[in-house]
This record gives structure tokens, C-alpha cells and sequence, in this order.
């Protein structure tokens, strides 16, 4: 298995924000059991607005 390295240089302190969720593609694509759409919309309500 092949691993990739990526490597990120931040000149400026930045703040990073983020959610996560734990899904399956049967499940997203079928839209029972769907949370990513829901993890967009609390993303932009609680977080970008700041």
C-alpha cells in the first residue's frame, strides 16, 4: 500500500476549524442514515459566521 506525504508550510499563525462525522457511502447516497449534509449546514451556522 502506498502512503503520500503531504506537507503543509503556514507563514501566518492561522486557526483551523473543523467537524467531523463518522458515515458510509451506502448510507449517503441512499440519504437514510445521510450526515454529511448535515455536518455542511452546522458548519455554516455555527462556525463560518464567526
Amino acid at each position: 500500500m502506498d502512503q503520500q506525504v503531504t506537507k503543509i508550510n503556514i507563514d501566518n499563525p492561522t486557526i483551523l476549524f473543523g467537524l467531523k462525522v463518522r458515515t458510509c457511502n451506502m448510507n449517503e447516497m441512499s440519504g437514510e442514515g445521510a450526515k454529511i449534509a448535515g455536518l455542511w449546514q452546522q458548519f455554516y451556522t455555527d462556525i463560518a459566521p464567526n
